[in-house]
């Protein structure tokens, strides 16, 4: 039996990854299903986590990310302590959620035309870039000018449409976690794999 699991976001990236088939069928196969999902907003939030839990949800994932913020106790305080209960856990990426697509050295050597085989160094560690969605489109920039097409790279300029691209050609979750110096993700990852066994055990 699938476990059903409800997905609050604040980001533009987390929005495009976690709508995806990619994602859906990466719940799929860890024993989970999405029964809704709403974009953050402040003063909506017990309304959105109602809706879920009525729809059956027994977790809600808060997807969240560091912006400005200097500490995650900040992110923590921004939703608030008399909004949250006991099913709600909130999951802090600690830079954008493009360093998640970062993170995809397959895919990101694919949309670079870059060679698996070949060396690739840009990505050492996604979460040490403090923007990584203009390292992404300087990596495209510096691309489209070794081509001789610089219309390329600003194409994807936006986080939505450069989550797309990202997703068009290979992007995957697993990918992502599989990289070692991405914590975040890897969090994102073992936590939902936890669910299904905390579930099964109150049954």
């Amino acid at each position: 039996m699938v476990e059903k699991i409800g997905f609050i976001y604040d980001g533009e990236t987390e929005e495009v990854i976690i709508k995806s088939d990619m994602f859906g069928n990466y719940l799929t196969s860890i024993g989970l299903r999405s029964v809704g999902m709403f974009k953050y907003k402040s003063k909506k939030l017990s309304i959105y986590s109602d809706k879920l839990i009525r729809k059956g949800a027994e977790k809600i994932v808060i997807l969240t990310d560091m912006e400005q913020s200097l500490c995650f106790s900040e992110v923590f305080e921004k939703y608030g302590e008399e909004n949250l209960n006991d099913y709600h856990k909130i999951i802090v990426a600690k830079r954008m959620g493009e360093a998640w697509l970062l993170a995809d050295t397959d895919t990101l050597k694919n949309i670079l035309r870059i060679g698996k085989l070949r060396a690739f160094n840009e990505n050492k560690n996604p979460e040490s870039e403090n923007n990584p969605h203009h390292k992404i489109n300087e990596l495209l920039s510096r691309h489209a000018n070794r081509t001789g097409n610089k219309k390329k790279a600003v194409k994807f300029t936006s986080k939505p449409l450069l989550a797309k691209k990202f997703l068009d050609h290979g992007f995957t979750l697993q990918a992502a976690v599989d990289h070692p110096k991405c914590m975040s993700v890897q969090y994102f990852d073992r936590y939902l794999r936890s669910l299904r066994g905390e579930m099964e055990e109150k049954q």
